[in-house]
């Protein structure tokens, strides 16, 4: 739950800061490879959540 999410929140956010330099190189050099990157682990992300049975906030739905 919370705890998880606050976890996952403090190890990814400076991932982030460190990988955002070599990300800005990649994206300059293969736009594309770097968007079907951001894909890939964005729904990675999302699949594992989905996995976990992680709690999802009320989205309302259209």
């Amino acid at each position: 739950g919370i705890v998880f999410a606050t976890a996952i929140t403090l190890v990814l956010v400076p991932s982030a800061y460190v990988v955002h330099a070599d990300l800005e190189r990649l994206n300059r050099r293969h736009p594309f490879g770097f968007k079907v990157i951001g894909f890939a682990v964005l729904g990675g992300a999302i699949w594992l959540y989905n996995y976990l049975g992680g709690p999802w906030p009320e989205i309302p739905s259209f």
